[in-house]
């Protein structure tokens, strides 16, 4: 039990950077990287990677009760639609 929760705080703690990270005026996409020392901020580029983890993130997210179905599709059609 203690182990399922400290995996489950982990992927909560992960969930919380796409979050952060995955906005509209970022065009619902997540950076390719952040730098925290010296602080610079998210890049202003992506990568299929990256594109492909979030996706599966909020598949994940989904299915540990972080966000709702309808939330999940809402960030999968945003993300989906500016690579169409």
């Amino acid at each position: 039990a203690s182990d399922r929760q400290y995996i489950v705080r982990l992927a909560r703690l992960n969930w919380a950077y796409f979050e952060e990270q995955v906005t509209e005026d970022r065009f619902f996409l997540p950076p390719d990287n952040v730098q925290l020392e010296p602080y610079r901020g998210a890049a202003l580029r992506t990568s299929p990677t990256n594109i492909g983890l979030y996706l599966m993130a909020c598949l994940s997210a989904y299915d540990l009760g972080f966000i709702s179905y309808g939330e999940m599709v809402e960030k999968l059609e945003k993300t989906v639609a500016v690579m169409v």
